[in-house]
This record gives C-alpha cells, structure tokens and sequence, in this order.
C-alpha cells in the first residue's frame, strides 16, 4: 500500500476478486481510500473459475466497499477480459453508486472508454492476418 497524505493505495495482482477470506481481510485491515482489484475471472467462467467464485469475489467485493473508506475502486485486468464484464459485477457497481463510490475499469478511472482489447484479441488477430 501507498499512504500519502491521508490517502492510501492499495493494489492487488491475480487475487481473482478477492476470492480468498485472507485476501479480503488484508483489504479490510489496510482500509484503502483508492483500491485497484483485477476482479474475478468471469472469462474463464466453468473452466478454471466456478458460479461459487464469482458469488464469492461478488460479496467479497461488496464487504469491501461498505466496510472501508474505499472512495474509488478501479477492476481491471482479469475482470475486463470479459466483453460483458459490467453485467457480472451489477451489484457491485449498485453498491457503488448507492455509497457514492466510484467503480470503474482503469480507463473509466482516466476518464476514457474501455477499449477491451483482452477481450477482442481474437478478432483483433483476425483484422491483422494473423
């Protein structure tokens, strides 16, 4: 974590939600006000990740944002792998906007569109002939 005036930054890497109590409670012992989460792996929803991971990471995500100070929550990384990535974290987004907490992609974060280029990768390689 980052702390600088008053403020603390907190990134996880490959956390997959947070999917694992432990990971959660590190989260909730270090009380970010700006937290960047890769998200769960909706992409590889019933090969490597499960409905009961996804439901998991979901309440996971939604303890963090009414039990810290949490102001900005960026999901990026596994989460946006996934066209449909807003649809799956509905409730979190909900949450978000009845707090009035930002949850966003890290281009929404800056402001921009999401250019999901993870999850166009094929038709991406298709348009270059490879």
């Amino acid at each position: 974590a980052v702390h600088h005036g008053g403020e603390t930054f907190l990134f996880t890497s490959d956390v997959q939600g947070p999917l694992l109590p432990q990971q959660q409670g590190f989260i909730l012992d270090v009380d970010p006000s700006v937290l960047y989460v890769d998200g769960p792996m909706t992409y590889m929803m019933g090969t490597r990740f499960s409905r009961e991971d996804l439901e998991a990471a979901l309440k996971n995500l939604l303890e963090i944002l009414s039990s810290t100070r949490v102001d900005v929550m960026i999901l990026d990384h596994h989460l946006t792998r996934d066209r449909h990535y807003l649809k799956a974290i509905a409730p979190v987004v909900g949450l978000g906007r009845e707090l009035g907490k930002r949850v966003v992609s890290a281009a929404g974060y800056l402001g921009l569109e999401d250019d999901l280029l993870e999850a166009r990768r094929r038709e991406l390689y298709k348009e270059k002939g490879e």
